[in-house]
């Protein structure tokens, strides 16, 4: 079921991305459920299935790539929302750091998903 609302966050974000010269008000709404619903997730594995324990005693060198991408992913989401602010107060100056962080958010969000699975 995890995988699900992951992929499902991957078709938001890609909505996201999509609307983004479309419609900015669309974009910043898919792009915060997006964000607020891999808090969520976080959240969840973390109560659920005590990850950080989990993560502390592994021997799978794979489960360590899969945090080190979520943590670089998450600090992404932060730098996007901060960025995006300076954006919606007409700084254009942000604009490439913006697009340079998001495209980095977007191919670690992959492969977080594809190293999801692996583990």
């Amino acid at each position: 079921m995890l995988h699900v609302i992951s992929a499902c966050v991957l078709v938001v974000i890609g909505l996201g991305l999509f609307m983004r010269r479309r419609s900015y008000r669309w974009h910043i709404t898919l792009m915060g459920l997006a964000f607020a619903t891999d808090i969520g997730l976080l959240l969840y594995i973390e109560l659920s299935r005590h990850a950080i324990a989990q993560t502390v005693g592994a021997s799978h060198p794979l489960l360590y790539v899969h945090v080190a991408i979520s943590v670089a992913m998450l600090g992404c989401y932060i730098a996007m929302f901060f960025l995006g602010r300076f954006l919606l107060k007409a700084d254009e100056r942000k604009r490439p750091a913006h697009r340079t962080v998001g495209i980095t958010f977007c191919v670690l969000r992959v492969l977080n998903f594809v190293t999801a699975l692996m583990v």
